[in-house]
């Protein structure tokens, strides 16, 4: 397919789905908040409709309509045209809000959810509910729908309680709301790999790192990490959960507060790092008093999607002041690129507002997360690499402390046998070799001496100059001439010269250290 052709077929894909979203869009019709309705109170638990031209009704918009803690008649009439008229069959009424219900469409009884009353003995209705219309009950000209709703069974006050009032092909609700379940389903499962990951990483590292390791902080960093993705895996899963799980709708102010409050705890979280990693001995004063004021951002804003869009962005706002703070009191390039970071977050997080309660919430989650793990990587590597420096540096110094003290005052062995005792100094043995219960110590000048005990105790006599390099060897770094392999068609073998005839085999387990001692001494011997 060339170019002409492959632009043509585009064309005319993206035509075919034009086309096949306006027919579907012809097949159903929602209800804009604005549309204008006429509210009853309901005073008696019957079904008798009333005629709602009595002084206490009231007409309304749509979105002005709440039946938290009351009960009502609702009347809301539409014109439909032949053409308008939806041709689907089935057809199903979706009412998403915090209600109970019973609905009439022309006169027609469509059915209830749960049981609308004056009070608590009202039985709960489903957050998202579906009513099957039957054929023909639609029709051109003047349609009235009546509901009869309440909601007494809620436990907060929402500004917007009824969601969607719409006629769409009858199908079961999940598919009309949280059209990103899928990618989610996907991003909580990779949250809950970060989760893992981190605590993987947190019993490792704890089980590696020094003192010096523990006073920089990175001990904690890995649990605040597994604590953050755990809290967006919980409030993703409990965003995706109105898609999954059909619950009654005193639910929803559980759902909704779960939200909230793991975004809450997610903000917290990236504010004590932050102020971990740049304001150090003033930490605790950010910590609280940026936890405190989203707190009182967060309990005092109306609307629960911002409720859950302040509770990331105010500790973003507070790190970047953070920020701006100390790059005044010191200029750091690492400060510069965190704080254009976080300002890109926020960013993004204005831009996206009217939907970011939804995927992009996560999204954004996900991007932060990604973020200041790559930054701890880098700087784990950079601490790493100046311990490896450090640890070199000591071993460097123990190495030529142990060859003076050689020098100066060596090592005497108390060789004891039937009837005998002698001393030898360590500076004259070659190499010790373990023989069942006694150990072969070979000398320089090339006799042998034998010590009753084990290598592992002969090991703690002798002093730092002696390496072990096998099971059954310990050797002295000073008489080494060389490292080598010996390779033969089943395995290779590392030896160890310790002159013209001598050698010593070295385990492969051991190797890479004995490398690393052999080239401290030719280091030490250079000087």
């Amino acid at each position: 397919m060339n170019v002409r052709q492959l632009s043509r077929f585009s064309a005319l894909s993206l035509f075919l789905m034009l086309f096949s979203i306006a027919v579907y869009a012809a097949e159903f019709r929602s209800f804009p908040y604005q549309s204008d309705v006429i509210v009853c109170p309901m005073s008696t638990a019957d079904v008798a409709i009333p005629d709602f031209s009595a002084a206490d009704c009231a007409e309304q918009k749509l979105f002005e309509v709440d039946p938290q803690h009351s009960a009502m008649w609702l009347l809301l009439e539409f014109e439909l045209t032949e053409t308008q008229l939806p041709s689907h069959s089935p057809l199903g009424l979706f009412v998403f809000g915090k209600a109970a219900s019973r609905v009439w469409l022309n006169n027609t009884y469509l059915g209830n959810n749960g049981q609308p009353d004056t009070d608590k003995t009202e039985i709960p209705g489903k957050m998202d509910y579906v009513f099957h219309v039957p054929d023909k009950t639609l029709f051109a000209g003047k349609n009235r729908l009546i509901m009869q709703l309440s909601g007494h069974h809620s436990l907060i006050s929402l500004g917007a309680p009824m969601h969607l009032l719409a006629f769409f092909p009858y199908a079961e609700t999940g598919q009309y709301i949280q059209s990103f379940a899928t990618p989610g389903i996907a991003l909580i499962g990779a949250f809950a790999v970060g989760v893992i990951y981190f605590l993987v990483l947190s019993v490792s590292r704890n089980r590696e790192m020094g003192r010096n390791e523990e006073i920089d902080g990175i001990r904690y960093h890995f649990p605040l990490f597994a604590a953050m993705c755990l809290l967006a895996m919980l409030q993703l899963s409990a965003e995706l959960s109105r898609s999954i799980i059909n619950y009654s709708y005193p639910w929803q102010d559980i759902r909704l507060i779960s939200i909230t409050a793991c975004s809450y705890l997610f903000g917290v979280l990236l504010l004590v790092y932050n102020s971990l990693k740049v304001a150090s001995n003033q930490a605790p004063f950010w910590i609280i008093a940026g936890s405190l004021l989203t707190l009182a951002v967060v309990l005092f804003i109306p609307g629960f999607d911002t409720k859950t869009t302040s509770g990331i962005l105010v500790p973003i706002l507070i790190n970047l002041l953070q920020i701006l703070w100390y790059l005044y009191k010191q200029q750091n390039s690492k400060l510069k690129a965190w704080f254009v970071g976080h300002l890109m977050i926020a960013v993004i997080i204005f831009i996206s507002s009217a939907a970011f309660h939804e995927f992009v919430h996560f999204l954004i989650v996900a991007l932060v997360l990604s973020g200041i793990f790559v930054q701890q990587a880098r700087e784990y590597q950079a601490q790493q690499a100046e311990l490896m420096t450090e640890r070199s540096r000591s071993a460097k110094l123990e190495y030529r402390l142990a060859q003076q003290a050689q020098l100066q005052t060596p090592t005497r062995l108390e060789l004891s046998s039937i009837g005998k005792t002698e001393f030898i100094d360590s500076s004259d043995i070659t190499y010790t070799k373990a023989a069942g219960d006694y150990v072969e110590i070979h000398l320089k000048d090339a006799s042998e001496k034998l010590y009753s005990g084990t290598l592992k105790q002969l090991e703690e006599l002798l002093p730092d100059t002696f390496l072990r390099v096998h099971r059954s060897y310990l050797v002295n770094l000073e008489c080494v001439t060389g490292l080598f392999n010996q390779k033969s068609e089943q395995k290779s073998q590392a030896f160890l010269g310790l002159g013209a005839e001598i050698q010593v085999p070295v385990s492969r387990r051991l190797l890479p250290s004995v490398r690393d001692s052999l080239k401290t001494n030719n280091q030490q011997s250079l000087h």
